[in-house]
């Protein structure tokens, strides 16, 4: 099934007792409050978690500019960069290649005995950029997992446009019907479909050397 941004909205407005929409340029206060609203929306509830459509994994490409102090190098971060995000339990979200990357603790990366932290912040030209002191000019690249800015509503999962609409609907409730009450129940509802989103993310993993149940491998003997 191929979701919409309307889909989207018109269920988020089902949840509260709200007129659907019918095109994303209508007329109506209906439309100007949610499509004011869905941008933003959407990027919040894809910052909430790890999901698996919005996932994807990046090599960094070092900045010509510098950082004013403090660190020796900027790598530009995507254009759809949201946040980031693990690889999988225990990998770090940025590493370089190569046989130097040798162990990851919680100040940074060590290579060749040294660790190499780094920060999210813009240059003075206002790009985003993580800084760092890591070179990648001796040929081991720097590689980076993050959530992106995923438009196409095509491309969600259930779970998440159940997610999202329940975001939604919270917002639009103090617009469209001034209820605080309905507004709490919203956002309630909306928290439960996040913790259920983790268990669904793991769900989608194989780590090897993580212990757990066998039933499935006896399921069809």
């Amino acid at each position: 099934m191929a979701y919409s941004v309307i889909g989207i909205i018109n269920l988020g407005y089902s949840r509260i007792g709200v007129s659907r929409i019918s095109t994303l340029i209508e007329d109506s206060e209906e439309r100007i409050a949610a499509t004011t609203v869905w941008e933003y929306v959407r990027d919040l509830v894809l910052e909430a978690k790890d999901w698996r459509f919005a996932k994807t994994r990046a090599i960094l490409a070092q900045n010509v500019e510098t950082p004013e102090y403090g660190y020796d190098y900027a790598y530009t971060l995507p254009a759809d960069f949201l946040r980031l995000c693990m690889q999988k339990k225990g990998d770090p979200p940025i590493y370089p290649s190569g046989a130097y990357a040798s162990a990851w603790t919680a100040d940074g990366l060590t290579i060749r005995a040294r660790q190499y932290g780094y920060i999210i912040e813009t240059l003075a030209d206002g790009t985003l950029c993580i800084f760092t002191d890591y070179d990648n000019s001796d040929g081991y690249e720097l590689y980076m997992t993050y959530i992106r800015r995923e438009v196409d509503p095509a491309r969600y999962t259930a779970h998440f446009i159940s997610t999202l609409a329940f975001r939604i609907a919270a917002e639009l409730a103090l617009t469209r019907t001034e209820s605080r009450s309905k507004f709490s129940d919203m956002m309630t509802l909306y928290e439960l479909e996040l913790s259920k989103a983790e268990g669904l993310n793991r769900h989608g993993d194989y780590i090897q050397d993580e212990t757990g149940s066998t039933a499935w491998e006896n399921a069809g003997r």
